[in-house]
């Protein structure tokens, strides 16, 4: 037995330990409630969110009045209605399914839809659709949680009576909360569902209604448009397609077949998991071709289509699917059938449908727009040109509103032509103007003919007015070297171009191979320029200020119940200064500019002032024969057309007078018929100067073609035409003249003196060039006699004190002097300095004090013996004692510039000097970055590293006279 003290001490210890375990036990309890405590607050808000949504839901049998028995069992179509709200245009129905049928499901009727496509359906959206109770309650738990967590936005997986209900029973404030708590919802009332209705039916109601793309709501309709069958002849291959297109519905089988051949797969694959189809059965549905039917848009369902796309985008691609919207548009009632008209004429004309028939045609739908068609050519008639689509549309530019809507506008294509506007908007921005001279010749040709360029097809040197309007390839590639690509892509994505960068054509014309665009876009970016540099339109989808616009079609949504879903506003915004605007258009409205390429009269000559591009040079814009476009314009009315054929087709004898120029003349003409003339206001900064073409300098006596041309003030040329220049030759030898020239035998003539890129050009074009070699008589003579002057240099440039060096020795030396008269020829000579009485073997033979002189001087020798006989050297130098003059275009005070990526900024120089600049230095921070030698003087510079710098250019003309501008201090500051 222990003891009493042992008792003691075991207590005592008992006692010691007792607080440590009271405290964990006391943890362990305060744990345990806290647990429970959040158990129970997880269930009050689950409890308090689920009876709020039981309080809401709407009764699940209303989702019979979607659904009503007999023929016209189908849900009421989404409908499109005009400008007014008073006319339907048309309901989002593909015409080729207007017979469509309503399918069965299941075993209490006899099923209509192969049990292939219903098992592709299933594996693809819901594999567990037979089992689970209206939802997977795994995912619903996990979304439930996601919602707690606040984690709202993510994917979530959503079963077949799942999206069955979003399509209907969801109201739209539903579709404004997060993705979580209406899954929880659709979640609820997809439960409600399958207790309600069996399997079948739900399937059936699914199957008769989801979208498949392309105007399709139904398994029938799109068994019908794209296959031209009905649902029940479809196989497994086809079957599983269209469930690809709904699963996923981003891919279209007409652009991009690839990848829905993939998912075509993926699903086929599922099936073959599912045991639902055999092994074999998958290697042949994979294998199988499907034949899909392009159909064209010759039967005006391209607005309905496109309607489509913008609702989506609008809505969402689960609400678009609701049944009974009504889509307020933009678009023109009359004009929109007059546009479908005129379309439908020109398609027949250029079919080769007899003249008769086509009259007949245009008196019957009382098309007025037709009448202002251009005659058709004697040659045209009866000739099928192979055209089979067309795409118009007309924008309101004031308002950014589409008016009209025909075909597939929205489709991109490669634009050639059509984004030239651009291009040299883009070189306007860098100080070029429409009188800027461009060469219109292939690159790497400069003299060098083992290059095997043919450069007898090119324009050679003209100015970019001309270079714009002609369209010519060489020059806008020229013009696309000069701003370079990014600067060009910017300014299309400012202008509303949506294009990604198209790598993979191949094309002859540049810009094809680095974007791609919609006639919609191109049209739409035109408003910048019927507008003097504003738009007019709405935001784009991603809700940045700053992103480009994008023109309006869809004004107003309603729902069935007559609720507004939406409504859009109109955004105007400045994009470009009217100045740079009004360059542009005055270059695409002039048309004396298109007589010389078009003739006179021409499709493009209107009673009202109009800009227009179209295809130029060869009558093809694109690069390829399947392709005609135009796009002109008022300041009322953006129009754009285009015919061709989508899948590469080659066109036949298609050119402006019948093709895209011919429709989008009749076009304006009507548009026009009954306003009056209208013109654009020129900006203030916008200066009229006569220029020499095609150097847009100024002009000069000896310039054989002077023409006005605009400029923006301050950019506007202070040189003299430098291409076109009297020379003096010996008539005789063809040479040029010297001094020893006869005077009889002098002869001036006017040269064209081409550039070095264009003299290879210049030669094969059989331009006379000046002769390079001097009359040799003196030549001969001086060298034998062992006297010359060996600096300066023949026709150099020189100013200031001048040390004229050279020889000065023969026997019987007497004396030797310099002297100097003005012009190539002078008539009156002066000393400089005194006579020399000590001969020069090699060395400085006198200084020349120039600095009261300017322009072109002949210096002369004269060594003179003891026997009286006289000779002499000389040459011709042109004395230039003015500097330049330089300034810098102003930069902001302070660049942000992102941490690792840096900011481009760029320094323009304006540099003029009375003879020429030779080359202007860009210094940054004391250091030289760049170097140009030509016009226009401008560096881009990229700005990473955080503080001040300095920067500032250096000008030096040919004479070698140096002048700096200011500095520039910028601050940079770095930004995350």
């Amino acid at each position: 037995m222990p003891s009493m003290n042992s008792i003691y001490r075991a207590r005592r210890r008992s006692r010691r330990k007792s607080p440590i375990l009271g405290v964990l036990g006391k943890g362990a309890l305060w744990l345990f409630s806290l647990t429970g405590i959040s158990a129970l607050v997880i269930i009050f808000v689950v409890g308090l969110i689920y009876s709020d949504l039981l309080r809401t839901l709407p009764p699940i049998d209303t989702i019979q009045n979607w659904y009503t028995e007999g023929q016209d069992q189908f849900p009421q179509p989404v409908r499109v209605l005009d400008r007014t709200s008073e006319n339907e245009i048309t309901s989002m129905i593909h015409p080729a399914a207007e017979d469509r049928q309503w399918h069965n499901v299941g075993s209490e009727r006899p099923p209509t839809v192969p049990d292939v496509v219903v098992n592709a359906l299933v594996a693809a959206q819901d594999a567990t659709f037979w089992r689970h109770n209206g939802f997977d309650s795994v995912k619903l738990a996990g979304a439930i949680f996601e919602l707690l967590m606040g984690r709202t936005e993510s994917e979530i997986y959503r079963s077949i009576p799942h999206r069955l209900v979003e399509m209907t029973l969801l109201s739209p404030e539903d579709f404004l909360l997060p993705q979580s708590l209406r899954y929880v919802k659709s979640a609820v009332l997809a439960q409600n569902l399958v207790q309600s209705y069996s399997a079948d039916q739900i399937l059936e109601w699914y199957v008769n209604s989801v979208n498949f793309g392309h105007l399709s709501p139904g398994i029938d309709a799109a068994a019908l448009v794209y296959f031209d069958k009905h649902a029940s002849d479809l196989n497994l291959a086809e079957g599983a397609m269209l469930v690809a297109l709904v699963e996923w519905p981003g891919f279209d089988p007409y652009l991009n077949f690839a990848s829905v051949k993939e998912n075509q797969g993926a699903i086929l694959a599922r099936m073959a998991n599912a045991k639902l189809i055999t092994e074999a059965e998958f290697r042949i549905a994979l294998d199988e071709s499907l034949g899909l039917i392009r159909r064209s848009d010759q039967n005006g369902i391209g607005l309905a289509k496109f309607a489509e796309l913008q609702l989506i985008e609008a809505v969402g691609p689960v609400m678009f699917q609701r049944q009974g919207l009504v889509i307020h548009t933009s678009i023109d009632y009359e004009l929109q059938g007059e546009v479908s008209c005129v379309v439908h004429i020109q398609m027949e004309r250029l079919s080769g449908a007899s003249l008769e028939s086509i009259v007949e045609d245009a008196l019957n739908e009382n098309c007025h727009s037709a009448t202002y068609l251009p005659p058709e050519r004697p040659g045209d008639m009866g000739i099928d040109h192979r055209v089979g689509e067309s795409a118009i549309v007309i924008i309101d530019p004031r308002s950014g509103e589409i008016l009209s809507y025909f075909g597939e506008g929205d489709s991109a294509r490669p634009p050639g032509q059509m984004v030239y506007p651009l291009l040299y908007l883009t070189a306007f921005t860098r100080g070029y103007s429409p009188g800027s001279m461009i060469f219109d010749l292939p690159e790497n040709t400069v003299g060098e003919a083992e290059f095997g360029v043919n450069q007898e097809s090119g324009q050679g040197p003209l100015r970019m007015r001309n270079a714009l309007v002609a369209g010519y390839a060489d020059a806008a590639k020229r013009t696309l070297g000069l701003v370079g690509e990014d600067a060009f892509l910017r300014v299309a994505q400012q202008l509303g171009i949506r294009s990604e960068a198209n790598s993979d054509d191949a094309s002859d014309l540049p810009l094809n191979r680095i974007l791609t665009s919609s006639l919609l876009d191109l049209s739409f970016s035109y408003s910048a320029f019927a507008n003097l540099g504003t738009m007019a339109g709405e935001k784009t989808t991603s809700g940045d200020l700053s992103s480009p616009l994008s023109p309006i079609l869809i004004t107003r949504i309603v729902d069935a119940n007559g609720t507004e879903l939406l409504k859009v506003p109109t955004i105007v915004r400045s994009i470009i200064t009217p100045s740079l605007a009004y360059l542009i258009l005055d270059v695409l409205s002039d048309a004396s500019a298109r007589w010389a390429l078009f003739g006179r009269p021409n499709v493009f000559d209107l009673d009202i002032p109009t800009g227009v591009m179209t295809e130029g040079e060869g009558g093809i814009t694109s690069g390829v024969a399947s392709d005609s476009w135009t796009i002109g314009f008022t300041p009322s009315f953006i129009v754009g057309v285009w015919v061709g054929n989508s899948d590469g087709e080659e066109m036949y004898r298609v050119t402006q007078e019948n093709g895209a120029a011919s429709l989008w003349r009749a076009v304006i003409a009507f548009l026009t018929s009954e306003t009056q003339s209208e013109g654009w206001t020129i900006p203030a900064d916008i200066i009229e100067l006569d220029v020499c073409d095609p150097s847009g300098q100024l002009p000069t006596q000896f310039c054989p073609l002077s023409v006005q041309e605009i400029f923006i003030r301050g950019n506007e040329p202070v040189q003299y035409d430098t291409l076109y220049a009297p020379i003096q030759i010996n008539r005789e030898t063809g040479k040029l003249a010297t001094l020893s020239t006869p005077l009889d035998l002098i002869e001036e003539k006017v040269f064209f003196i081409p550039p070095p890129e264009a003299r290879l050009w210049a030669e094969k074009k059989g331009i006379s060039s000046p002769p390079t070699e001097y009359d040799a008589t003196i030549t001969s003579e001086i060298q034998s006699f062992g006297s010359s002057i060996d600096f300066p240099t023949m026709f150099s440039y020189s100013g200031g004190s001048i040390r004229v060096r050279g020889r000065a020795i023969v026997d019987d030396f007497r004396y030797y002097r310099l002297e100097f008269g003005e012009g190539l020829n002078p008539t009156a000579w002066w000393l400089i300095g005194d006579d020399h009485f000590t001969p020069k073997e090699r060395g400085l033979l006198a200084i020349w004090n120039t600095e009261d002189l300017e322009g072109l001087y002949t210096l002369k020798l004269l060594v003179v013996a003891n026997d009286g006989k006289l000779k002499t050297d000389f040459v011709h130098v042109t004395i230039d004692n003015e500097p330049p003059t330089i300034e810098l275009d102003k930069v902001p005070d302070e660049i942000l510039v992102s941490r690792g990526e840096g900011t481009e900024i760029h320094i323009i120089a304006r540099a003029v000097d009375n003879i020429g600049i030779a080359k202007v230095e860009f210094i940054l921070n004391e250091r030289v970055v760049a170097v140009t030698e030509g016009f226009p003087y401008l560096t881009e510079i990229t700005l990473k590293d955080e503080g001040e710098i300095e920067a500032y250019a250096r000008a030096y003309d040919l004479a070698g006279n140096v002048t700096d501008s200011e500095i520039l201090k910028v601050r940079v500051v770095e930004v995350e």
